[in-house]
């Protein structure tokens, strides 16, 4: 595809193939499609059914649901504007480290909690398995 860059503002015309396209299709198909909408619709429902250490009332909620649409809706551009450029598997990567390292110090704060909790008896459960993903670690 020579001249991108002189391609309009709304992307690429449709048809265009680049050695992008293959197998990010369906895996951006189907984060958009189990994304969206849970983005759209657990957080007013989080917002009104619970209370807790996120404010609730105020301008600061108010503002803070107001930055949350704003995100979406620029993702949703970026997907749109991108289209097959667009890649969940860097932004999975991006996302899936950070992740990882948190839930793996939670991991290790719990263990130290039912060591303390259970001693040699926590201590024999957790030689015989897995902490995260079984068969593996």
């Amino acid at each position: 595809m020579k001249d991108w860059y002189r391609r309009p503002f709304l992307g690429r015309q449709k048809g265009d193939e680049t050695p992008h396209d293959k197998g990010q299709k369906w895996p951006v198909i189907l984060t958009g499609l189990i994304s969206v909408p849970f983005l759209i619709l657990v957080p007013p429902w989080e917002f009104a059914s619970f209370s807790g250490p996120i404010p609730r009332a105020g301008i600061l909620a108010w503002i803070g649901l107001l930055l949350f649409a704003i995100g979406i809706i620029l993702q949703s551009i970026a997907m749109w504007q991108l289209r097959s450029y667009y890649t969940v598997l860097l932004g999975m990567l991006a996302f899936l480290i950070p992740i990882f390292l948190f839930i793996r110090a939670r991991i290790r704060r719990e263990e130290k909690m039912l060591l303390a909790e259970f001693g040699e008896e926590y201590a024999e459960y957790m030689r015989r398995t897995h902490k995260l993903i079984p068969f593996v670690y």
